[in-house]
């Protein structure tokens, strides 16, 4: 999986979001599934996943703006 985007979280935190989903087989993930399971994440505003070849998912990150940190 390569992720974009992940400034605020690193990928490792929004990795583990998606716990055994990346276990499998990347061909057999439902991207709308691991779209559906980030965009839950407080901080992501919203994810764009597609597949590309060899069998890597890329991940397209619009996180939310911190209004206080």
């Amino acid at each position: 999986m390569v992720f974009k985007g992940a400034i605020i979280l690193n990928k490792d935190q929004y990795q583990k979001q998606l716990g055994e989903m990346t276990i499998n087989n990347p061909n057999q993930i439902s991207l709308l599934d691991i779209q559906t399971v980030l965009e839950e994440h407080p901080y992501i505003k919203a994810a764009r996943i597609s597949h590309q070849y060899p069998g890597i998912i890329l991940i397209e990150l619009v996180e939310r703006e911190p209004i206080a940190i």
